[in-house]
């Protein structure tokens, strides 16, 4: 199925890239993580899979992207959290293991998307990330707070009782100011009229 999907998405002009890629096998639970980009817009320049902490057998794929358009480049992960309530600490690591993988490295923006499992009341702040500058994209974006779980009342019929406990699916991002990304003369007098 892996190799079909890979099919499908380059013949719509999309890139798929995933931990099986890296020469990983499939993770414990029957499946993984995978970021899905469109092949106009973004070059991969590296792919990582980044173990979580233990007790956690999961990992999170790391991208290392290049903006065609612009010349910038982003850091992006995505994961598969723990769900649980019981796990929010597992979780806080697994959390904080990503956006540390993510922050150590040099980029123009980081983006962690997945399904995060956040339940309604951790927030960046409340889950002691230590990541003051990340945001949460539907927050940001000004979503209303009736869609702001996974699941949206418009789509009808929860078919699980917990959709509107958390919101799983999550895009968090943060990034780095970009001076410039027009290369700039060696000899700024050589510039200056006399």
């Amino acid at each position: 199925a892996f190799h079909e999907a890979l099919a499908v998405a380059n013949e719509r002009g999309f890139q798929l890239q995933s931990a099986i890629q890296q020469g990983l096998c499939l993770g414990i639970e029957g499946f993984d993580v995978a970021i899905l980009l469109r092949a106009s817009v973004f070059r991969v320049l590296q792919a990582n899979a980044v173990p979580l902490p233990a007790p956690s057998l999961r990992r999170t794929l790391q991208l290392k992207l290049h903006v065609l358009a612009n010349g910038a480049f982003i850091l992006a992960a995505t994961a598969h959290l723990a769900a649980s309530k019981a796990e929010a600490s597992t979780r806080r690591r697994e959390s904080q293991t990503c956006m540390e993988s993510l922050a150590s490295e040099d980029a123009d923006a980081f983006l962690l998307l997945g399904d995060l499992n956040m339940h309604s009341e951790e927030t960046l702040a409340s889950c002691s990330f230590g990541f003051s500058s990340w945001q949460d994209a539907f927050l940001a974006a000004g979503s209303p707070p009736d869609h702001s779980n996974t699941w949206s009342p418009a789509d009808g019929p929860c078919v699980t009782p917990f959709a509107g406990q958390w919101r799983s699916d999550r895009i968090l991002y943060t990034s780095v100011p970009v001076v410039s990304l027009e290369p700039q003369p060696a000899d700024p007098a050589a510039t200056t009229p006399l």
